[in-house]
């Protein structure tokens, strides 16, 4: 592993990044097959991605304004595009995060936790953290304002990403025990087989953290299910993720953000037309091939220099002339 990356964890970032974009794609695909893969895609990869986040997330109020500036540009983007485009009318406050754009919301509320998270660490705050998460779906205001539900709920594996990224700073980050992988993978295999051996009964929505049990019609024992889900994965993918650089992967997953900002403009675009028309099996084909194009396209600098344009500005005038 190089000292000036972690390349676990980008290629990590990158196959999550990945899911991101698929999953989204997928919601446009008919067929069961599409169904249980949205469901076991949505049953980790933003807990995953929200664990990488925290293992990186540093305080400060600089850090926190590159989080909230392209918040507001594509919150205004995105609401623009879809009148311009479609026709559609969203009343989408500054305070409530239209669609995806819920992320970057929660990751500058998060940001704030950073300090205290340095202050008190430990299994005690994890701990804690994850009663909240839990505790959360018995208010039924909660919801998408303020990406309240997501951000609550999402908490421990923040939490435990901002612990595993101290540790490893400190050098003190052990690999994950093989028993525990194995933990992980049994878990995590059980969770995708019921997915498909009780569709009727799952619902989408539960994975998407943003409804409380009464509102969602769950219970605090799946939800405590979901995210112990959730941590299998995490687990899984921690021990058997490569750590040397993996072409393309790792990226893809040093440059996940303009990926993130800019796919949800084609994806909306494909929800307009009949691309997935075809069969299931050729649908999900589609989609993957799909997913993968706009992964490379989004994933090059010039993405980057346009989903930042004041970084490429600052750079430009610290250029010698």
């Amino acid at each position: 592993m190089s000292a000036a990356r972690d390349f676990r964890m980008d290629n990590l970032k990158g196959l999550l990044i990945f899911l991101v974009v698929l999953g989204h794609l997928l919601e446009l695909v008919a067929g069961a097959g599409s169904v249980w893969l949205y469901r076991v895609i949505y049953s980790f990869h933003m807990p995953a991605f929200v664990f990488c986040s925290g293992y990186f997330a540093r305080f400060s109020w600089k850090k926190l304004g590159k989080i909230a500036l392209p918040y507001c540009l594509f919150q205004v983007l995105y609401v623009l595009f879809l009148r311009v485009a479609f026709g559609a009318v969203h009343s989408h406050p500054v305070t409530t995060p239209y669609w995806l754009m819920w992320y970057l919301f929660s990751m500058m509320l998060w940001t704030l936790c950073v300090p205290l998270l340095e202050r008190r660490g430990g299994w005690g705050i994890l701990l804690l953290s994850a009663v909240i998460a839990l505790v959360a779906g018995c208010w039924n205001g909660i919801g998408y304002p303020f990406s309240l539900s997501r951000t609550l709920v999402l908490l421990p594996f923040f939490v435990a990403g901002h612990q595993a990224g101290r540790r490893r700073k400190a050098g003190q980050l052990r690999p994950v025990p093989l028993w525990m992988a194995v933990c992980g993978a049994i878990l995590a295999a059980a969770g995708a087989a019921a997915l498909w051996r009780f569709p009727s009964i799952v619902q989408s929505c539960w994975f998407y953290h943003s409804y409380s049990y009464a509102l969602g019609g769950y219970t605090v024992w799946i939800r405590g299910l979901i995210l112990l889900t959730g941590a299998a994965w995490i687990v899984l993918l921690l021990r058997w993720m490569p750590e040397r650089r993996l072409p393309l992967l790792s990226r893809l997953g040093a440059n996940t953000l303009p990926v993130f900002l800019l796919h949800g403009f084609v994806v909306k675009g494909i929800s307009r037309t009949a691309l997935f028309s075809g069969g299931a099996v050729q649908n999900l084909l589609l989609a993957v091939g799909v997913a993968a194009v706009l992964c490379l396209l989004f994933g090059m600098p010039w993405a980057a220099r346009l989903c930042q344009p004041w970084a490429w500005i600052s750079r430009r005038k610290q250029e010698p002339s």
